[in-house]
């Protein structure tokens, strides 16, 4: 692709162009046509989302606060203002969680009370 600051422009062809044309401006450079579908995936494919460190130390002990049966089924996904949003792999587990979900909560809290949160959003994961 040209890049319009590095390119020279032939100023006397311009000035004949200009008067010929009646233009103001120079014409911009010739580009290849390039699908807004394409630009969106290649942007998309760029932005990591930030992990908050919060998460990964929840992440890092989840097993040993939920249990490995619990930690293989739900994942903490991101704190937003004071809930921590636990992401589950199946509607069954959903349901158990919800039942669970004070002592989860007191567990995090005893362990962890600079995190601030104080309540639990579980949410079925999407499919990948």
């Amino acid at each position: 692709m040209e890049e319009p600051r590095n390119r020279k422009v032939n100023r006397d062809r311009w000035e004949l162009d200009r008067v010929r044309y009646q233009m103001n401006h120079p014409a911009a450079p010739q580009r290849d046509m390039v699908s807004v579908k394409d630009i969106v995936a290649d942007v998309a494919a760029g932005l990591e989302q930030p992990l908050q460190e919060s998460i990964r130390v929840l992440r890092s002990v989840w097993p040993k606060l939920v249990g490995t049966s619990i930690a293989l089924q739900s994942d903490p996904g991101f704190i937003k203002e004071g809930v921590l949003y636990i992401f589950v792999r199946h509607a069954g587990w959903l349901s158990e969680l919800e039942r669970m979900r004070q002592p989860i909560l007191h567990k995090i809290e005893d362990c962890y009370t600079e995190m601030n949160i104080r309540r639990l959003q579980f949410e079925l994961r999407r499919p990948d």
